[in-house]
């Protein structure tokens, strides 16, 4: 349940959907809701969005997941193509953004 929030969420919302590039920075202490505002906000976005919250790991675990969540919500096979670095995903996602 999300309570108490809208003015926060109402702002983030519009952030996210407007056409224009922003970075979004969310701060505040521990355990105050910023993760659940994230995703609440993210449930009315007008286009397929993700959520990803990379684990205490390494790097090529956390990759692995990414690369099946992207899979799994964007209904695509990014499996065959060897990814070393987050950034190389995020180029070839980039590239590949005309198919979705």
């Amino acid at each position: 349940m999300f309570i108490g929030r809208d003015n926060e969420l109402k702002g983030l919302s519009e952030k996210l959907n407007n056409d224009r590039f922003e970075s979004i920075v969310i701060y505040g202490r521990r355990r105050i809701g910023k993760t659940e505002l994230i995703k609440e906000a993210i449930k009315n976005l007008n286009c397929a969005s993700i959520y990803f919250e990379c684990k205490l790991s390494f790097l090529n675990e956390n990759l692995i997941d990414f690369n099946n969540e992207v899979n799994r919500i964007l209904n695509c096979d990014f499996d065959s193509i060897p990814l070393k670095k987050y950034l190389s995903f995020y180029l070839i996602i980039l590239e590949k953004k005309k198919l979705f």
